[in-house]
């Protein structure tokens, strides 16, 4: 056996030019494309079409939008917008809270009444009758002030604490709308160009801004202006958050940092795998337009003979040209280093002893690789192992020893390379052995819910731009990775420049992986 291994070693420039290696997460070892070709012949039927995008998003009863704001209507918890805003719902964005109800308690906050004696505080430290504000809790008219002293009285705890007194102890102002200045007296807050009243001000279109100490409240939401609380503008802007924009918003009709066009006051997400093309048909990460929607590089969609490499579609699939989508050649070839062999060539220039025979490559009857079944061809000195049929991808044993080639992207079978599954499936990364593929309209693990459109939790979650799914099961649609950065988001990876996919090691075609460490990318092929 490790005489023919090392017999056809020409076989391990393969995986550098494939730009493949071991998914340390997953078991997969093996590059490829983006979709799922079945039998032999290139571009055939079960091609895996790419999804259109994000799904319905942004009102209440459906999942929170990739784009500013998540929610058009209500606010996003757990992924899912949900009604909100009043007594003892969930705060709307921006921790905005319907009528005089005043968001309470940490992180997304709920809303409460506010006011009355005991209650919290509203907006610019207000309580009814002139109520005093004491650390955040209002103290009727008449009653004594807590920690303070002095009886409340038109929001003045005794002869402090009221707009135009002197500030009571611990700098603390308890009249409505006055906060302590450096003077030690209580001046007018909440207005535009006013100081902030702690970290509020009492106007829609204004934001609390500045450093702490110096925080004023300054216009928002305007186009020009920075984006309100809850990433909100006004008069059909949109807040592009993207780091030229620094959070600003947008007038509408205008190009957004993500190359889409603010529209009814949302950025919308294009270039991407599966996503609208950008204006001028164009789509990110050397991705191709097709029928107005992108198709990542390695990919047939539905043209038949036809793989996009690079931003262009090609033929695919004859001797010489490149493998179609999941390594797919015509008539039984091999597909070695992103080109196909056809029956009876040499599956490597410098081994002639090795042919390539319906899929696999083989040396007469003593020994054959990548063929479905088979064990993934391999040189001698290691390294990653590589499939030669169409449609498989390598395997570790769950008991060791040879890695394996097997079918994959089917309900069930391990996701092809780049998260790949059939027909809208999910690739769950919390496979017993490798990522798995969930039908659509199957269960994902860890309790995600449905698998839609290539994202669990009926397409809410593990789809581009979305939160990665909870449990384990992390993103489930094609050529994504969970990213820490911005909130375990579902990023684009293993186009061109963009991260290599499967911890550091997968590249569509015909890109490989390069750099070191956590900086590695999909680089175009050398000449």
């Amino acid at each position: 056996m490790r005489h023919w291994l090392g017999l056809i070693g020409g076989l391990i420039l393969l995986t550098a030019v494939m730009g493949c290696g071991d998914d340390e997460e997953s078991g997969v070892a093996d590059a490829g494309d983006s979709s799922v070709v079945t039998g032999d012949d290139a571009g055939s039927d079960g091609a895996l079409a790419p999804d259109g995008g994000p799904g319905p998003c942004g009102t209440i009863g459906e999942a929170c939008c990739a784009t500013a704001p998540a929610c058009s209507a209500g606010a996003c918890v757990g992924n899912m917008c949900v009604d909100c805003g009043g007594p003892g719902q969930t705060c709307c964005a921006g921790r905005s809270c319907v009528g005089s109800n005043v968001c309470v308690g940490p992180g997304t906050g709920t809303c409460a009444v506010c006011g009355g004696s005991g209650q919290a505080c509203c907006n610019s430290n207000s309580c009814n009758g002139g109520g005093c504000c004491i650390a955040e809790i209002c103290t009727g008219p008449g009653g004594t002030c807590p920690v303070l002293g002095g009886q409340c009285m038109n929001g003045s705890c005794g002869s402090c604490g009221a707009l135009g007194q002197a500030c009571c102890a611990g700098a603390t102002c308890t009249g409505a709308g006055a906060t302590c200045n450096n003077q030690n007296q209580c001046v007018p807050c909440g207005a535009a160009g006013q100081p902030c009243c702690g970290d509020s001000c009492s106007a829609p279109g204004l934001m609390c801004t500045g450093a702490p100490g110096a925080r004023m409240c300054a216009p928002c939401g305007g186009a020009g202006e920075a984006c309100c609380p809850g990433q909100t503008c006004s008069g059909g802007a949109c807040c592009d958050p993207g780091a030229a924009a620094a959070g600003r918003c947008i007038a509408s009709g205008s190009m957004c940092t993500s190359g889409g066009a603010c529209s009814a006051g949302r950025c919308t997400a294009c270039g991407g795998a599966g996503q609208a093309c950008c204006p001028g048909s164009s789509c990110s990460g050397g991705g191709c337009c097709s029928s107005s929607v992108c198709l990542p590089s390695g990919n047939s969609g539905s043209m038949s003979g036809m793989v996009c490499s690079n931003g262009t579609m090609v033929v695919c699939g004859g001797t010489d040209q490149q493998c179609c989508q999941t390594n797919g050649c015509g008539a039984g070839g091999c597909c070695i280093a992103n080109r196909c062999r056809m029956m009876g060539q040499q599956c490597v220039a410098t081994v002639p002893q090795v042919l390539c025979m319906g899929g696999s490559c083989t040396a007469g009857v003593t020994f054959s690789c990548g063929g479905m079944g088979q064990q993934c061809c391999q040189s001698a000195a290691g390294g990653a192992g590589v499939c030669t049929q169409s449609g498989m991808v390598c395997v570790a044993s769950a008991l060791g020893g040879n890695q394996t080639c097997v079918a994959c992207g089917g309900m069930g079978q391990p996701c092809c390379p780049g998260n790949q599954c059939a027909s809208g499936g999910c690739c769950d990364q919390r496979g017993a052995q490798s990522a798995q593929c969930v039908a659509a309209g199957g269960a994902c693990s860890g309790n995600q819910g449905m698998c839609a459109g290539g994202g669990c939790m009926s397409g809410a979650c593990g789809k581009l731009g979305q939160a990665c799914c909870e449990g384990g099961v992390g993103c489930t649609d094609a050529y994504t990775q969970c990213s820490t950065i911005g909130g375990n988001r579902c990023t684009a990876c293993g186009g061109l420049n963009q991260p290599c996919c499967a911890t550091g090691t997968t590249c569509a075609p015909p890109f490989t992986c390069g750099g070191f460490g956590g900086t590695r990318t999909c680089q175009a092929p050398g000449p």
